[in-house]
C-alpha cells in the first residue's frame, strides 16, 4: 500500500503508512536509546528527531574558517604587495613575486567542484532546481544536479557564477537545448 498523506490543517498533514517488522524494531529500539532525553516519545517525536539529525548531516555545511593560516596568508599577501610595490619599476608580474603559498595558479580546467563552491551554489539556489518558465520556478528539490551555465565541454568553468542547481530532467534538457537529442543520447539511455 502506497503512503498517504492528507492535509488537515494548513498547519498539520496526516501522515499514513505500513511499517514492516524490522523497520518497527529500529524504531522501538530508538524509543528506548532516546528514553533519557525524550521521556515517553512518540513517534511523531522520533520521526522529527531523526530528521532533524539527518538534515543536519546531510546539508552542506558552513565553511570552517582555519584563523591561524588566514591570518599567516594576510600577513603574505601584506608582505608580498609591498615587495610589489618597491619592485614596480621593475617588469615582473604581480603572480610571480607572490609566495607560492598565496598563488592560486590556474589549473586546467576540471570538472572538479569544490566543496566550498558547491555550499555557495547550494545556499544561492535555496536548495531548489533553479530552472524558470514563464516566470515559475521549478520546484524540484530532489535529484538535483550541479549545472554548467557555459557548459564544461565548450569551456565552461566550475565556478559559482558558472553554476546552477538543476533537477535531473532541466540539466538534460539544457544538455539537449546545446548538444542535440542525437549527442545527448548516447549519454542518456532512455533517450535511446
Amino acid at each position: 500500500i502506497k503512503e498517504r498523506l492528507r492535509p488537515i490543517s494548513t498547519t498539520h498533514t496526516e501522515v499514513k503508512f505500513l511499517l514492516e517488522e524490522e523497520l518497527l524494531n529500529e524504531i522501538e529500539e530508538l524509543k528506548a536509546l532516546m528514553s533519557h532525553q525524550i521521556p515517553g516519545a512518540s513517534f511523531k517525536d522520533l520521526v522529527a528527531f531523526a530528521v532533524k539529525r539527518t538534515l543536519k548531516e546531510l546539508r552542506p555545511k558552513e565553511p570552517k574558517i582555519d584563523v591561524k593560516k588566514s591570518k599567516v596568508v594576510s600577513k603574505e599577501v601584506a608582505r608580498a604587495k609591498k615587495v610589489a610595490i618597491a619592485k614596480k619599476s621593475n617588469s615582473i608580474p604581480l603572480q610571480d613575486q607572490l609566495p607560492a603559498s598565496v598563488v592560486k595558479l590556474k589549473a586546467k580546467n576540471s570538472r572538479y567542484i569544490s566543496a566550498e563552491i558547491k555550499r555557495q551554489v547550494w545556499k544561492r539556489d535555496q536548495g531548489q532546481c533553479s530552472f524558470v518558465c514563464e516566470g515559475r520556478r521549478c520546484t524540484a528539490k530532489h535529484f538535483l544536479e550541479f549545472d554548467h551555465i557555459k557548459p564544461y565541454g565548450l569551456g565552461g568553468a566550475a565556478t559559482e557564477e558558472n553554476l546552477r542547481l538543476r533537477c535531473r530532467v532541466h540539466n538534460q534538457l539544457a544538455a539537449v537545448t546545446t548538444y542535440g537529442a542525437k549527442k545527448i543520447a548516447h549519454f542518456v539511455p532512455r533517450m535511446r
